[in-house]
Order: C-alpha cells, then structure tokens, then sequence
C-alpha cells in the first residue's frame, strides 16, 4: 500500500512544490527584493523584517540576503520583487530558488539612484580638492623657484660689485 503524502513526485513526474523548475523545494518561503544578479543563474536577494526587543520594549528592522538560484525561465534583474523557497543546497552559498516574479521594487531602484547621485558628487568634490591641492602646490613651489632665481640674481649683482672695488 502506497501513501501518495510520501510521494516525491506527482503523477505527472513533476517533483511536487516546484511548479515545474525540476527542484523540490522545502522550508521557508520568502517575498524579497533582488539586490545583485552578476553571477550567472544566481541573485542575491534581500528582505526586512521587525524584531522586536524586549529590554527597550521596541522593534528594530532587520535585513538579511540570501543567494537563490534562478530557473532558465525568468528573466530576473535588480530591482526586482521575487518569491524564493528553500530547497536542498545547490552550492556552498546557494540553498533557495525562485519561485516566480512579482515586478518592481522601484523604491528599492530610487534609492540606489540616488546613492549613485551621491556618490557621483563626492567623487567631483574629492577630484577638485586634489586639484586644488596640486594647484597650492604648483604656486608654492613656482613662488619658491622665484624667490630663489631673484636670490641668485641679487647674488650675482652683489658679487659683481665687490669685484669692482
């Protein structure tokens, strides 16, 4: 007698909760947000939530990443909300995969432009205090060279003088 609950598979021959992806998947489900997707097939994908603590009798937010492996089928890039769900680990770091795309999270894409914006600034304010930097140093040095050629020059008269007398 055969319990269909301890089944693997359905009778299609699809493993169950994996909607096809070819993984059985597992464990928590998660609603998160993708910070990075460089490597191939793999994103990194970020969430908050409130923990609540009980010696300032408050909640704080908490975030945590975890790497999810992406089916052939999604088409995933940051800024994305995605469904992951644990399943059996595929690599050292990698133990979700993606369930399905819900679309945007485009807070999450204005932050990072404006964390770009940013960043774009500092990096002119610090390009033009070095050069301004270099600039001081070029005119202290110049007016060095200066004083030192008119020293020479006041030399050169002075010792010309002497040889007169």
């Amino acid at each position: 007698m055969e319990n269909k609950n301890l089944k693997s598979e359905t009778e299609n021959g699809q493993p169950q909760n994996s909607k096809g992806l070819g993984l059985v998947t597992r464990g928590r489900t998660l609603v998160g947000t993708v910070i990075s997707a460089r490597a191939q097939k793999t994103v990194t994908v970020q969430w908050y939530m409130w923990q609540f603590l009980k010696k300032y009798d408050r909640y704080v937010k908490r975030k945590s990443t975890v790497k999810a492996h992406v089916p052939d089928q999604f088409n995933i890039s940051v800024g994305d909300i995605v469904v992951v769900q644990e399943c059996r680990p595929l690599s050292k770091t990698k133990k979700f995969l993606v369930l399905e795309m819900r679309g945007k999270d485009f807070s999450y894409l204005a932050s990072q432009d404006q964390l770009q914006e940013a960043a774009a600034v500092r990096d002119a304010k610090a390009r033009k205090i070095v050069e301004d930097e270099e600039n001081l140093k070029s005119q202290v040095s110049s007016s060095k060279s200066v004083s030192k050629s008119s020293n020479l020059k006041h030399e050169t008269v002075n010792s010309s003088e002497g040889d007169d007398s």
